[in-house]
């Protein structure tokens, strides 16, 4: 989008920095004792997955990969692993913005049902054991 707008690269770079630093100090005043887990493959990082205990679900609070690992199943193995651990403590929930149409697909493909988030922005994902 910034591309689109023309702005120049070291201009992108200051506001793509300033945009990721805003959005992980949201998350840790949110959930102060999530779990931030680095996703590696080869020993590179290829994105992140912030989850969160809750009393009655694992809270998926976000899931990232580099645009070119996207699509090759890891999203969707991650969940999986995700949902493995989460029995115990009776289902997995997370929120999605309501026009990201790819991962509210990955979801709905591992079980998830949507409902409404109480905002017009997001939807609420649940998977039940």
């Amino acid at each position: 989008m910034f591309q689109l707008a023309g702005l120049p690269a070291p201009i992108i770079d200051n506001l793509l920095n300033l945009q990721y630093r805003a959005r992980g100090h949201s998350y840790r005043e949110s959930f102060p004792n999530a779990r931030w887990l680095i996703v590696e493959c080869a020993g590179e990082p290829i994105g992140e997955l912030i989850i969160d205990d809750e009393t009655d679900a694992l809270h998926i609070v976000d899931i990232t990969l580099a645009p070119e690992r996207q699509g090759r199943g890891i999203g969707p193995a991650l969940l999986r692993a995700v949902l493995d651990d989460s029995v115990s403590r009776r289902g997995a929930r997370a929120i999605a913005d309501i026009g990201n149409a790819p991962s509210r697909k990955m979801f709905a493909r591992l079980g998830f049902v949507e409902s409404p988030c109480g905002d017009e922005a997001n939807v609420e994902l649940r998977w039940s054991p």
